[in-house]
């Protein structure tokens, strides 16, 4: 019983010094040297290199009052910086890096002119932080950087490339308004603010921000995309505000979500192509006459922006979107009886949208026709069959005979068989035919076109010889314009 008694003892102990053990190697992982600004200041002073790593640095690096510019290549990596960096204004002559480090307070880099590379990947800034109107003159690394407040970069210049992937800005004010990105802009997979504004900015080489996050309002107005914009797999949460920006390459948009974005004022180069496949939209601000000729031909794209314009209330836009995207469609058919009705719904009804055409191909139809009655003198108007023939009294035989022969020799100019017809008719019945006009007048063959185009050949009319079947071909054709205009112009009333 003893013995089990010392052993628990042991045991314990053992226990304990193992914790001990353990503990001690956690704090010293967690104690960083501590070294002061002062030191540091004092080597750029000297124009020596600066090197710390894993290190806790005290005081204020305050380089204001600091004459000339700053020769001493500085690599800050892996530390903490308790207190306010201040370095408005300063000038480094050589490459900058502050990689992995901790800003426990406000940053202040504005102003602040970076010759050669300055590397701030991994950084986070746990407070403000201030990099506007500064110059980067090589390539400015923000890789996976964190900004716990607010970031300014507003009037910035970056003459190479600027890397912001897997940047996450906090839930504040990101401000990148009036910047000029010289090189290559990338913002793969970053995460905005609440409010980001590039309003103004210029980018004169590729601007890549696929995959990106704006859980916010974002201000993208006023800018220029001289190359690319890839803005393809990108949730915009809140508004997206891009007028009167230009877009001198192409616009890649394909799979992203759109909350609602306004493209007002918005203009697109000679070249540009708007990239919208497979892409989430519910609301999209932007009129069609401005993209028509920039959009990549895909079905459901064209589809979607037709009822995103419907939404909007913008049925024109919807109407010329649908017929822009027929007209492509049918270009792009292989010769057949797909495409030969597609022609035709073209030409009579603008694909069931231009209720114009119909109408006037109603209006030639009626007018050609009309000329044609008339010129091939293929009617014989009469008065109405109860109206008496004049001149024609009762028993009167040689009158009728000759009304008679008036009737066939006007008729027999048109067809043979027309001739038979009355041949073998006595003047005994003819008793009640109405008096007969040689032939209409080109007012009148209009108005019977018109009256068999929109409903039935007049009685006072009569359509000699192979004209009655002109009359049967033109009533069929004012029923099919009839149908089409209305459902063309049923189309616009309904909406």
């Amino acid at each position: 019983m003893h013995f089990r008694a010392v052993a628990l003892a042991l045991l314990m102990a053992a226990f304990a010094i193992g914790i001990g053990f353990l503990a001690d190697i956690g704090s010293a992982d967690e104690d960083l040297m501590l070294v002061g600004a002062a030191e540091i200041l004092d080597e750029i002073r000297e124009g020596k290199a600066v090197e710390r790593h894993h290190v806790r640095i005290e005081g204020s690096l305050d380089l204001r009052e600091l004459e000339g510019p700053v020769r001493s290549p500085i690599s800050i990596v892996d530390c903490e910086v308790q207190d306010t960096v201040r370095m408005e204004g300063a000038t480094f002559e050589s490459t900058v890096s502050f990689e992995e480090t901790v800003f426990e307070n406000m940053v202040l880099f504005s102003g602040v002119r970076f010759n050669d590379s300055a590397g701030f990947s991994f950084a986070t800034f746990e407070d403000t932080v201030f990099f506007d109107s500064a110059f980067f003159g090589e390539v400015a690394e923000f890789c996976g950087t964190r900004f716990g407040r607010d970031a300014y970069f507003s009037s910035t210049v970056f003459s190479k490339t600027s890397d912001f992937n897997f940047t996450r800005f906090a839930e504040e004010y990101v401000l990148f308004d009036n910047v000029r990105f010289l090189g290559d802009a990338h913002f793969e997979d970053a995460e905005f603010g609440r409010w980001t504004n590039f309003y103004g900015s210029r980018f004169y080489e590729e601007a890549d921000f696929l995959l990106a996050t704006f859980p916010g309002r974002s201000f993208i107005a006023n800018v220029t995309f001289e190359g690319d914009a890839k803005f393809a797999s990108v949730e915009f949460m809140s508004f997206a505000e891009f007028e009167d920006s230009s877009f001198e390459g192409d616009f890649f948009l394909y799979g992203s979500t759109i909350s609602y974005m306004k493209l007002n004022g918005t203009t697109f180069g000679e070249g540009s192509r708007v990239h919208l496949n497979n892409t989430e939209i519910e609301g999209f601000v932007i009129p069609w006459r401005t993209m028509e000729d920039h959009l990549v031909f895909r079905d459901e794209v064209y589809m979607g922006l037709v009822e995103n314009y419907k939404r909007l209330g913008w049925f024109q836009d919807a109407d010329d979107c649908y017929y822009h995207y027929r007209m492509l469609a049918q270009e792009r058919k292989n010769i057949g009886w797909s495409k030969a009705i597609d022609y035709l719904a073209w030409l009579s009804c603008g694909y069931g949208v231009r209720p114009d055409y119909t109408l006037a191909w109603s209006l030639s139809i009626v007018l050609l026709f009309g000329v044609v009655f008339h010129l091939g003198k293929g009617l014989l108007q009469y008065e109405r069959p109860d109206a008496k023939p004049e001149n024609l009294g009762e028993g009167s035989e040689v009158d009728k005979i000759d009304l008679q022969g008036r009737i066939k020799d006007v008729a027999s100019s048109h067809q043979g068989e027309t001739q038979e017809e009355f041949d073998g008719e006595t003047p005994q019945d003819f008793g009640n035919i109405p008096s007969i006009s040689e032939y209409p007048t080109l007012g009148e063959a209009m108005y019977f076109s018109s009256l068999v185009f929109i409903a039935q050949a007049p009685a006072d009319y009569l359509a000699l010889g192979r004209y009655k079947y002109l009359v049967i071909i033109e009533g069929v054709l004012g029923w099919l314009m009839l149908a089409l205009f209305l459902v063309a112009l049923g189309n616009l009333m309904i909406r």
